[in-house]
């Protein structure tokens, strides 16, 4: 009998134990390597076929030992290693977990999965605290008014109708051929010649004919294509208006489309926070944006040790202000990115946003302000946004904001539409 362990490594990846010593294979479907204390082998076949070969390369050692049972390693939510049976069963077995663990392609398996939860957890966070990264290029000016200028009205070309008038050979060959139908004598000597007459009698009626169905048939096609050529014109001198007003209501800033603008294009936003706006839109644009809390921002970062282990700890509080204060600024950005690009004639948007906080006044959780940002068009369309620190970058624009040097907000009072300088 033999008895062996195999530990998944990665994707096709397996580590053997047996009683004759350790092994590694590797390979996808068809192809496979393998090394061991019995030799190097490799095999191959073709999937869906039973053709198969193996060839052994290396040092062979005797085929004794137990059964293989295949075992998988993995790394739970919380960083830690685990060991299990096929079937999803930890292993208990101190002896054989300390064998395994001592083993070189095991060590470099965990370090893999180490650095692959990093990665995801560092992902995790980036999606929250780096929301400004997708915050959209301004839309130039120029750009509508080239729409505008470019602008025509499509026409529909009618077809010309592309069918020959009928020829006096293709009228003989269609009476020759209905004439061979009709004269079907045993004296089949005979029919020749009544075929010809029967030509002779009848070319004169069935050109006039094929000429008349000719000239119906054009004329039905060229009533139809007047028909097509009517609808779609009609058609395309509506669309062309609906585009040109649509595009000077883009230019112009216009008051009904503004709003409806911004109702569409915050329906289809998808964040990994929570949020909600209201706005209002005078020429300048308000905005007052419900931010996500802190508490909704992952807590914890992960580093790898020098010894390949996972440190994985609680951010501390300056570390957990700074992501919320990068998240939170950071949407600002992509707010105004959005909505600059609704209207060129926006040229202020005053993002105002708050939180849901205890009040120390009252005991009770109120909508408390943390900033207040008037941001102007032609200083935010000279941002490299993809390199700022939002932190930072807010200090380009008018604004209220209240912040300590450990990043935690207090309130403050928001620029009121009427009284923007206030």
């Amino acid at each position: 009998m033999r008895f062996g362990k195999r530990i998944r490594l990665g994707k096709g990846v397996h580590l053997n134990l047996s009683k004759s010593g350790i092994g590694i294979s590797a390979g996808v479907k068809g192809l496979r390597v393998s090394s061991g204390p019995r030799g190097n082998r490799i095999s191959a076949g073709i999937p869906g076929t039973k053709l198969r070969s193996s060839t052994s390369f290396g040092s062979q050692k005797n085929r004794s030992g137990g059964k293989q049972i295949v075992t998988t390693i993995s790394i739970n939510e919380n960083g830690e290693i685990e060991i299990k049976y096929k079937d999803g069963t930890p292993i208990i077995d101190e002896r054989l977990l300390r064998k395994v663990k001592r083993q070189e392609q095991y060590k470099n398996a965990v370090r893999n999965l180490n650095q692959q939860y990093k990665e995801e957890k560092d992902n995790e966070v980036s999606k929250v605290i780096d929301i400004f990264l997708q915050t959209e290029p301004l839309i130039l000016s120029s750009y509508w008014e080239t729409e505008l200028n470019n602008l025509k009205q499509e026409i529909y070309q009618m077809m010309e109708f592309e069918v020959n008038p009928p020829t006096e050979e293709e009228v003989m060959k269609l009476l020759r051929k209905n004439a061979k139908k009709l004269f079907r004598n045993i004296l089949f000597w005979k029919n020749p010649p009544r075929i010809k007459q029967h030509i002779a009698d009848n070319i004169e009626d069935a050109m006039l004919k094929a000429q008349d169905d000719w000239k119906a048939s054009k004329k039905s096609f060229v009533e139809s294509e007047k028909q097509k050529k009517n609808e779609l014109d009609s058609q395309y001198e509506k669309e062309y208006f609906e585009k040109k007003d649509l595009l000077n209501q883009i230019i112009s800033g216009d008051t009904k489309y503004v709003h409806n603008a911004i109702e569409e294009k915050v329906k289809d936003i998808n964040l990994p926070v929570d949020f909600a706006i209201d706005f209002k839109y005078e020429e300048d644009l308000y905005i007052d944006l419900d931010l996500p809390e802190i508490e909704d921002l992952p807590s914890r970062k992960v580093n790898i040790l020098t010894s390949g282990k996972l440190s994985i700890k609680d951010k501390n509080v300056k570390e957990r202000n700074y992501d919320y204060a990068k998240c939170v600024c950071g949407l600002a950005f992509y707010f105004t990115g959005k909505l600059f690009n609704i209207s060129p004639h926006i040229q202020n948007i005053i993002i105002s946003g708050y939180s849901q906080r205890l009040s120390t006044k009252t005991g009770n959780i109120e909508d408390q302000y943390l900033y207040s940002i008037n941001f102007k068009r032609n200083i935010f369309i000279k941002l490299n946004i993809q390199s700022i620190d939002p932190v930072e970058a807010i200090n380009n624009f008018e604004m209220k904001i209240k912040m300590a040097k450990n990043y935690k907000f207090a309130e403050i009072n928001p620029y009121e539409p009427r009284n923007r300088n206030d």
